[in-house]
């Protein structure tokens, strides 16, 4: 049988694991949507690059292959990378940054054609052997001329490319490790001319081939020392040999120079040259310096080396080494000018490399010069010895001559500062002066045998046996130091008092043979070298104690909190301590120049660049802020809430040598970030506060000019009224009243009703007003409910449009309600939800779409209803707008989340308005806002309307949206979270509860004031109880055309004695009692809510019979005030403006539970 076939594209099964099989695990794919947490900031950066635009195509649909590479070289720790596709797209990882320098972070993802232009044709060529034979590649120590950081740098590199196979058999990809061994290559060939010159110096034996033999050991390294030129220095006549008698140089040999360029350069007059580079000479002689001067070319006469083929990479040298050659003791012997290696800079590793070369040239130049003059010297001695043997007869006959020297010598060495002492052959000194004795503290005849060791510390008995065994052999004098038990002190200007336990000299002693040769004795020397051994000891001390403070310094800074650093003049990090690294989130860097440059956010590189230079410059100490890469977060806060980068000052100055030169820079960082998103804070938060004191001054604008011209409106419509009324009553009263008036009083009559309609309207333009700012104040303090009961949503709907009405008949709009066959698929009949809050989101919707609608040639108003399992947002056609963020749900609404029956009611308003722009649709929703500035020119309103309607919605577990195009109108759809519920049981009183509810909602009916006489025989007597008499009169006629018999009182305390007077008082009264009792709140003398509560102590008391009847009549309308007034007493309240078919309503309602609590 045989086996099932794979597809090439699908693992083989041996490696198939069922998904229940599968073991859960953690995933680190970080090419995928949604990526793990806790990226490293270079994945962050490869995931942000824009690779649709890059012939790999977006990461999301990179082949698995891909993938498998890319998160292969990004977890490699050493630097890797993998050129895919035919196009050799190139994909590198964080340790291949530092190999490509500048390139980095334009490369990544880009064509290398492009980025690796300078070295494409040796990468291409491995590429494609390796796409051709499918053949690994490894190249060692490869030489690449590299443009990473500026220029054009000579970099070695060891590398492997491996041909990566797809699954279709050929190569798709080469996957390359790089490791730099330019530090090493280049070490090796320096060390190596450091050999060669070594064999060469050891090889000369005389100044006359020194010379030569030095250009033979660095010709070699045509590299680095591409050009060499040696001149010798000549002296005023009669100069003592400063620094400044150098006269002029002569070129004495040369290398990599053309003989056209020699010309100009075999002799240089320091002081009468033309072409500039004698003063350069001249600086650098002058300086007495044992280190090169370095030089730019930029420096030198331009026309220096035109002719010139340059030796190594066949360029010119950028920077030059002005090269003086001196002995240990500072004479100037040569000059050499030498040219740089145009492809490295002129680092630390270059700089050793010369220091080396100095320290070789120098040694074997003194050496050389000290064996000549030791030679020179022999050779003297040998010449006095043959002289002296030829005149030892003469010597012996001048005896008396040779006393009388003796004589002179005692006398000099007795007035010389140098101590001298004779000795015979068993120690015994037999002569020594005065500067000896001073030193020694020896007296010659006091000891038999080597007085020596009398006078010296036990320490250095030693020294002094051996240099005497030294003598008795007859070896050549040596020079040695000891120390005498007598203490030294001496007081200087300079120094101040020093002392020591001993005296120190330098000291040497040689045989003396008579004239046969035979040892005689021995002769010593001494220097007393006290003060010299004081002060080394000092300077010793003075170093240790440098050093301790060096350590002091150091540990300070490793454990401080701040960053800290030394950096070379050139950007090279000396020294960091744990607080910069972490603060610029780094790793150590001691070959980068200025590393930190790539810690920080590219719009501030150029400053903190800027920084460094001109400290570099001599400018500072300085300061300056910058931001950085890494992001920061608030502590506390969820990671990338605020995507806020990190923030750091940093100060530093330059720190100078004794020579005025600049040594090191001295930075420090501290992180500011947590200042800078504060101050950001409070900038945002003063910067809402002026745009919330600009909406409210906007909104209190918009609310006085909706209740002025309102105002406005009532009054002339009054004045209207008024003079309508008075000639009517002139006309009534005229004799011709039917032949003349009859017309015109009708006319009258018509423009008395149009004003009054017109105050109606007014009034009931500013309740709305009034609402919505009550409604803002309850949702702004958490107060406003969501009370949900049973309901009919189709029926609100029908009943919204018939509280318009008479305005949608007056406008000619048309109007229509579509079910959704949704509602009849979810058996949606009965809900769960708050009728009067849906109904205020309907009204506000409604009268936006009238609003909009009334002056449009086609004129319609469509309402619809739908209901989802599921939220509408998804594939929605609207552009609902998001939920605030901590939205609270009222506690009644929060079990819907988890029912079973529970639903989403979608209700859309559609218009035929003149629609909505963009820039509109956004200040939709929003705390007084309105689509655009002429919309309360041009409609009114105060712009809360729609930002109550969301929250209402939101607060319902919905949200709300809009679909519109300017023109062609608008439909505004929201939905709110229901349950599906049984129809409840019937109740008479709903239906009445419910009408009473839409009508304290009326908008504008049109429709006639029914009257309540019909009801006179079952409330028949009213008492008002008012302190404004203008509403106390109004109310009062109102109620008497109802047929009402009313009484009236100006505050609680009337209203008291007026219930004295009636038969409900048991004391006594003879007048009928109120079946109603209207009373304001708000009122002098006794409030309403004093005088209710002493109405109910009465009746529990059995003073006054029954219970009464007691509604409240007030303009205080929120929750709180309504619940006072119902806590005191009342048995109802209704709040000003109202229709008087309101309070009639509310007085019925109140009647009847005084009525039945009165018969319990």
């Amino acid at each position: 049988m045989n086996p099932p076939a794979i597809s090439p594209s699908s693992p083989p099964q041996r490696y198939a694991v069922s998904p229940a099989d599968a073991p859960a695990r953690p995933r680190f794919d970080w090419t995928r949507n949604p990526p793990p947490a806790n990226l490293t900031p270079f994945q962050e950066f490869t995931r942000n690059v824009d690779w649709a635009n890059s012939p790999l195509g977006p990461m999301e649909e990179w082949p698995a292959q891909l993938r498998q590479m890319v998160l292969l070289i990004m977890a490699d720790p050493l630097p890797a990378v993998v050129y895919w596709g035919d196009e050799t797209t190139i994909v590198y990882n964080e340790a291949y940054v530092p190999l490509i320098g500048q390139k980095h972070p334009d490369l990544q993802g880009q064509d290398p054609k492009i980025g690796f232009a300078e070295v494409w044709d040796t990468f291409a060529k491995i590429i494609r052997d390796g796409q051709e034979t499918g053949l690994t590649h490894v190249g060692d120590r490869q030489m690449l001329l590299f443009h990473r950081f500026g220029f054009l740098e000579e970099t070695y590199y060891t590398w492997k490319f491996v041909p990566m196979i797809g699954n279709e058999g050929y190569v798709v990809a080469s996957y390359a490790t790089v490791v730099e061994v330019s530090k090493e290559m280049i070490g090796n060939r320096r060390l190596a001319s450091l050999h060669e010159l070594e064999a060469q110096m050891a090889a000369t034996k005389s100044m006359d081939t020194f010379w030569p033999n030095l250009f033979k050991g660095l010709e070699p390294n045509d590299k680095d020392i591409p050009l060499l030129m040696m001149y010798s220095v000549t002296k005023r006549a009669g100069d003592s040999g400063s620094p400044d008698s150098v006269d002029s140089c002569i070129l004495e040999q040369w290398m990599g120079v053309s003989d056209e360029d020699i010309a100009s350069l075999s002799k240089i007059d320091l002081h009468n040259d033309q072409s500039g580079i004698g003063s350069i000479y001249k600086g650098c002689i002058e300086s007495v310096k044992y280190s090169p001067t370095l030089v730019e070319r930029k420096e030198l006469p331009p026309n220096l080396f035109s002719s010139t083929n340059w030796r190594g990479f066949g360029v010119p040298s950028e920077q030059f080494l002005l090269y003086p050659i001196r002995t240990r003791n500072g004479t100037l012997v040569r000059f050499m000018l030498v040219g740089l290696n145009p492809r490295r800079k002129y680092d630390s590793d270059y700089q050793d490399y010369v220091h080396l070369l100095t320290k070789h040239i120098t040694s074997h130049l003194s050496e050389l010069i000290l064996a000549e003059e030791v030679k020179q010297s022999e050779h003297n001695a040998r010449a006095s010895a043959l002289q002296r043997a030829e005149l030892s007869n003469q010597l012996r006959q001048r005896t008396k001559e040779f006393e009388e020297s003796e004589d002179r010598f005692a006398q000099f060495a007795s007035l010389a500062n140098v101590g001298v002492a004779t000795s015979d052959l068993d120690g015994r000194v037999i002569y020594a002066n005065s500067a000896w004795t001073a030193f020694t503290g020896h007296i010659p005849g006091v000891s038999d045998y080597l007085t020596m060791l009398d006078s010296v510390v036990p320490e250095d008995e030693d020294i002094i046996r051996e240099e005497w065994a030294r003598v008795l052999a007859l070896k050549p004098a040596n020079t040695f130091q000891i120390r005498t038990k007598l203490p030294f002190s001496m007081h200087n200007v300079e120094h101040g008092l020093m002392e020591a336990d001993y005296k120190t000299g330098l000291c040497t002693a040689y045989p003396q043979l008579d004239d046969d040769g035979k040892l005689v004795g021995a002769t010593a020397l001494s220097m007393d070298i006290s003060e010299l051994k004081w002060i080394e000891n000092e300077v010793r001390l003075r170093s240790r104690e440098l050093e301790q403070s060096e350590v002091k310094y150091r540990t300070f800074a490793d454990h401080a909190p701040i960053g800290v650093a030394l950096i070379s003049s050139i950007g090279m990090i000396e020294y960091t301590n744990p607080a910069w690294l972490n603060i610029l989130d780094q790793e150590a860097d001691w070959e980068t120049p200025r590393p930190w440059l790539q810690a920080v956010h590219p719009d501030d590189y150029v400053k903190m660049e800027q920084f460094f230079d001109d400290i570099v410059s001599g400018k500072g100490p300085l300061t300056v802020e910058a931001r950085l890469k890494r992001p920061w977060d608030m502590p506390g806060q969820k990671p990338g809430l605020n995507h806020d980068t990190a923030w750091i000052l940093a100060s530093g100055y330059g720190e100078l040598n004794r020579a005025g030169e600049l040594k090191n820079v001295v930075c420090w960082i501290t992180e500011i970030s947590m200042q800078k998103a504060v101050a950001k804070g409070l900038n945002t938060k003063m910067k809402e506060a002026l745009e919330l004191k600009r909406q409210q001054e906007n909104f209190i604008d918009m609310i006085s000019h909706e209740i002025r011209n309102p105002l406005s409106a009532v009054l002339h419509c009054a004045e209207e009224i008024d003079r309508s009324m008075a000639e009517s009553l002139t006309a009534i009263a005229s004799p011709n009243f039917q032949q003349t008036f009859q017309p015109s009083l009708n006319s009258l009559l018509e423009s008395a009703i149009d004003a009054s309609q017109t105050i109606v309207h007014c009034v009931q333009h500013q309740k709305r007003v009034v609402d919505d700012v009550l409604t803002l104040s309850k949702l702004d303090s958490d107060l406003l409910t969501i009370s949900p009961v049973p309901l009919q949503p189709a029926n609100t709907a029908k009943e919204a449009f018939k509280l318009f009405e008479g305005e949608l008949k007056t406008a000619q709009i048309e109007t229509s309600v579509i079910l959704d066959e949704s509602l009849q698929q979810l058996n949606v009949d009965w809900i769960l939800l708050d009728p009067s809050r849906l109904l205020q989101v309907l009204i506000n919707l409604i009268t936006n779409a009238i609003k909009f609608t009334r002056d449009r040639k086609t004129r319609h108003i469509t309402l619809k209803i739908a209901a989802s399992t599921t939220r509408p947002t998804v594939n929605s056609t609207v552009d609902y707008f998001p939920q605030h963020i901590n939205r609270k749900q009222p506690a009644r609404t929060q079990h819907l989340e988890t029912n079973k029956n529970t639903i989403y009611l979608s209700v859309s308003v559609t218009d035929t308005g003149k629609g909505l722009s963009p820039d509109e649709k956004v200040r939709l929703f929003q705390r007084f806002a309105q689509g655009s500035p002429k919309t309360h020119v041009q409609y009114g309103g105060s712009g809360l309307g729609l930002f109550i309607s969301r929250q209402i919605t939101e607060m319902m577990g919905g949200e709300i949206g809009v679909a519109s195009e300017e023109g062609r109108g608008s439909t505004f759809t929201f939905f709110v979270q229901t349950q599906v519920v049984e129809a409840p049981k019937a109740n008479p009183f709903e239906a009445k509860d419910l009408t009473r509810r839409l009508s304290s909602l009326i908008i504008n009916n049109g429709a006639d004031a029914t009257t309540g006489g019909a009801d006179a025989s079952q409330i028949a007597k009213i008492l008002v109880v008012e302190d404004n008499l203008v509403n106390q009169k109004v109310l009062a006629k109102q109620l008497i055309k109802r047929g009402y018999c009313v009484v009236t009182a100006n505050h609680g305390g009337e209203a008291l004695e007026r219930l004295y007077q009636t038969t409900s008082y048991v004391d006594g009264g003879t007048e009928d009692s109120f079946h109603v009792i209207l009373m304001d709140i708000e009122m002098p003398h006794m409030d309403g809510l004093s005088c209710v509560r002493h109405i109910r102590k009465l009746e529990a008391a059995g003073s006054l019979k029954g219970h009464h009847a007691v509604v409240a009549v007030t303009a205080n309308v929120r929750i709180e005030h309504v619940r006072a007034a119902m806590e005191a007493g009342m048995d109802g309240v209704t709040t000003k403006p109202y229709r008087m078919e309101e309070l009639v309503t509310e007085m019925k309602t109140a009647y009847r539970k005084s009525h039945v609590a009165q018969h319990r």
